[in-house]
Formats: C-alpha cells, sequence, structure tokens
C-alpha cells in the first residue's frame, strides 16, 4: 500500500478505534494477526480516502 503520511495515520488510527492497543501491539510484532484485518484495514482506508 502507499500513501500520505497523514492517510496512513488516518487509517492506523481507525484499526486502533477496532481493535484497542493491546492487539495493535500484537499486531505489530506480528505475534498476532486476526482474521477480519484486511477487511478492518480496507474498510478504514475507504474511510480515509475521502478525508485526502
Amino acid at each position: 500500500m502507499g500513501g500520505s503520511r497523514s492517510y496512513c495515520s488516518c487509517v492506523y488510527k481507525k484499526v486502533e478505534e477496532h481493535y484497542g492497543r493491546k492487539v495493535m501491539r500484537q499486531i505489530e510484532r506480528m505475534s498476532y494477526l486476526p482474521n477480519d484485518l484486511d477487511s478492518v484495514m480496507y474498510q478504514s482506508g475507504e474511510q480515509c480516502v475521502d478525508k485526502f
């Protein structure tokens, strides 16, 4: 994926709002990847694309 820093920050914030900080830390360490991560990231990206 590629995008501006603002777009990426928006997506990250929305994904973090969905999962919470604890799960986000697990995702960052690749120790846990939720089954719906791809769809949550896609939906977050769709919500953020309108802002930028």
